[in-house]
């Protein structure tokens, strides 16, 4: 979940009988967790998630540059297996881009200590989220350019 405040604005629009917010830092939780009682909020590595249901929708968002590549395809494996619907959103690879993106990721890794650096080139996204071909499921997958550079947008939606 991060600092994000996204995931109190979906459940205040969408009122789910369950809304869970995950974050390997407990830190990142306690920025958000006092907006919204109503939003259950876990501390897991997305490597070993505990859920054995099927969500709605799950969001996966600014994360897959900080797996290692040899995991990537594993974490993205096994969070379709837990979503009717994944969304994945994640950085373009600052050195690729443009000089504010540049500059952007200097401050998220000089200044908050960010740490991700396996960033993949959209071809390689797509690649992985195509690598296994589940029956059923329907791929979308875009690019969006903001101020902070390149983001990429995958939907894997279950038929």
């Amino acid at each position: 979940c991060g600092e994000s405040t996204i995931i109190n604005e979906l459940y205040e629009k969408y009122k789910p009988d369950i809304c869970i917010s995950n974050d390997i830092s407990w830190k990142a939780i306690t920025l958000i967790k006092n907006k919204n009682s109503s939003v259950f909020f876990t501390n897991h590595n997305v490597l070993n998630l505990p859920y054995r249901i099927k969500f709605d929708l799950v969001i996966f968002k600014n994360t897959l540059h900080h797996i290692e590549k040899e995991r990537q395809k594993e974490v993205l494996s096994n969070l379709k297996k837990i979503a009717k619907q994944l969304i994945v959103i994640d950085v373009d690879d600052p050195r690729n881009s443009t000089f504010r993106s540049k500059l952007w990721n200097s401050y998220y890794v000089y200044l908050l200590g960010d740490q991700g650096d396996s960033f993949l080139t959209f071809n390689e996204f797509k690649k992985i989220l195509n690598s296994e071909k589940l029956p059923g499921y329907k791929l979308k997958t875009s690019i969006i350019n903001t101020v902070k550079g390149n983001y990429f947008y995958a939907s894997v939606k279950d038929q």
